[in-house]
């Protein structure tokens, strides 16, 4: 479900995405070999395009949010230059009755009787009131012109409203998909660490079997040196019993001796030494 939501939004097909809020994780290179690459690799290639769209998204939001302080600026001034331009055609109109009245009271006044004077009066009057009415239609004009430039500012700043409604329903599309990927890969987290500990668990158990078997093999090699030696000594017992027992056999096949003096007889197997020996005795003793 959040996958075809981001797929909408971005208009392209993602298969797996990487939440937003956090900097996406780097796993060591022990866990990656554990899980399935390519479903991370998606991941991160996710995670990148949210991310570039949602800081753009954030800066066109910012950057319409400008210009339409800019525009309500210029509308308020503009409000401010038609309140003044109103005022200014008020005061022109008490200003132009007042001169209306105070010709008719001194028409009414003077009658038909009047002189020169109050007839150049009255040119000048109504050469005043003239140039009043110009000056009114100028200024009538130019409040027209501030009107409708306020109406054009008031539409542009309604449309501007509009982008920047918009916007803002992009960006929490955005939100609301990027929770939705948080969801998802909190979920694939849980299944990586799960792997990630059944894998440990079973190559500390492989291990410690190891170190097991490693001290077997040590102790085995300890007593193989052990009965090495032995066979060693074991070996020269045997090599010296041997030749003690070629000596008795030897012995066994040499027959009795007899001293020649005293006719004491010997053994076979005593040495010529001592038998030389024994003879030669009788002689010192002599």
């Amino acid at each position: 479900m959040a996958q075809q939501n981001i797929a909408e939004l971005l208009g392209a097909q993602t298969e797996v995405c990487v939440p937003l809020g956090q900097e996406p994780p780097t796993l060591p290179a022990s866990h990656v070999a554990m899980v399935d690459r390519s479903a991370y690799e998606a991941l991160q290639q996710a995670y990148d395009n949210i991310e570039q769209m949602y800081y753009t998204s954030f800066e066109e939001n910012r950057e319409l949010r400008t210009r339409l302080h800019e525009r309500k600026a210029k509308h308020d001034e503009a409000k401010r230059s038609v309140a003044e331009l109103t005022h200014r055609v008020e005061c022109c109109r008490i200003e132009y009755e007042a001169k209306c009245k105070e010709l008719h009271q001194k028409q009414a006044t003077v009658g038909a009787t009047a002189g020169a004077s109050f007839v150049t009066e009255v040119a000048t009057l109504q050469m005043k009131l003239r140039e009043m009415e110009d000056n009114q239609e100028q200024v009538t004009r130019s409040l027209d012109a501030a009107v409708q430039e306020l109406a054009s500012r008031r539409e542009e700043v309604k449309q501007k409203s509009v982008q920047v409604a918009e916007a803002q329903e992009k960006v929490f599309n955005l939100e609301e998909g990027l929770r939705l990927i948080q969801e998802d890969y909190r979920e694939f987290q849980d299944k990586h660490d799960d792997v990630v500990n059944t894998k440990r668990s079973t190559m500390d158990k492989q291990e410690d079997t190891i170190r097991a078997q490693v001290s077997e093999i040590a102790e085995l090699q300890k007593n193989a040196s052990t009965l090495d030696k032995a066979n060693h000594k074991l070996e020269a017992t045997v090599g010296q019993l041997r030749e003690q027992l070629e000596t008795l056999k030897r012995q066994a096949k040499t027959p009795e001796r007899a001293c020649p003096v005293c006719q004491t007889k010997f053994p076979g197997r005593i040495s010529h030494q001592d038998f030389e020996k024994h003879v030669q005795g009788h002689f010192q003793g002599v």
